[in-house]
């Protein structure tokens, strides 16, 4: 089965070849077999089987921008040749792998015991969201191009409190922040400040409650963390 745009809202079982340009899953989806994308977004609950075999040649984004409660049970094997976000949760406890092509960026949380590896020179940057202490990289016999591992970002950021009552800190080590970005869930910027130091305080001011990403900017890298306003 094959074509081009493809939107789930409701349940889909694959047991047999599928592959389209571009999906979006809004529901549940199963793969059970293998199932090939362009683009791939899960903004639901997608299950990769153990006999699963997954293979993205471009970008895939795990996350709901709404009400942030997507859900990837990576127990097979996910090939995403390019960038991938996680901004929700990623999870696997099987043994599955996880190959990635180019960036991938977590903001969201990763659970489980499953394996990353890299396509190209795939990178993972755990020092953002939450990792479990069982995700491995490039320890499952895959081969690794790239360099996935847990030590890739030599700076470290800490944003806190999360949730976020009267003011936010964000500090980060080694390098000077440049610019501090806050995102709302809709992708509109709702605070952007020039910075030329390590730490800067905000005030909460007059931010409504509910979820925002904040994207902080040095001369060497990009942090990007979920927060939560109450």
């Amino acid at each position: 089965m094959n074509g081009v745009n493809f939107f789930n809202d409701g349940n889909l079982q694959n047991n047999f070849d599928i592959g389209f340009t571009n999906h979006f899953n809004n529901a549940i989806s199963y793969n059970d077999h293998n199932l090939s994308f362009n683009d791939y977004t899960n903004a639901g609950i997608f299950y990769n089987n153990i006999n699963g075999f997954l293979s993205i040649s471009n970008d895939c984004t795990n996350g709901d921008t709404i009400n942030h409660d997507a859900h990837w049970y990576n127990n097979g094997h996910t090939d995403i040749w390019n960038n991938f976000t996680n901004i929700d949760t990623l999870d696997g406890n099987t043994g599955g792998t996880f190959c990635v092509g180019n960036l991938s960026t977590n903001v969201g949380v990763v659970l489980g015991n499953f394996d990353f590896c890299s396509r190209f020179s795939g990178t993972f940057d755990i020092n953002s969201g939450t990792i479990s202490n069982g995700i491995t990289f490039c320890a499952a016999g895959e081969i690794c191009w790239g360099n996935v591992n847990e030590n890739k970002t030599i700076s470290s950021i800490n944003i806190f409190p999360n949730p976020v009552k009267e003011s936010l800190t964000i500090n980060l080590s080694n390098f000077k922040i440049k610019t501090v970005e806050i995102i709302n869930i809709l992708g509109k910027t709702i605070y952007l400040q020039n910075v030329n130091s390590n730490e800067i305080n905000i005030s909460r001011n007059n931010v409504p409650s509910g979820i925002y990403f904040v994207k902080v900017n040095s001369k060497e890298k990009t942090f990007t963390a979920k927060v939560v306003f109450e």
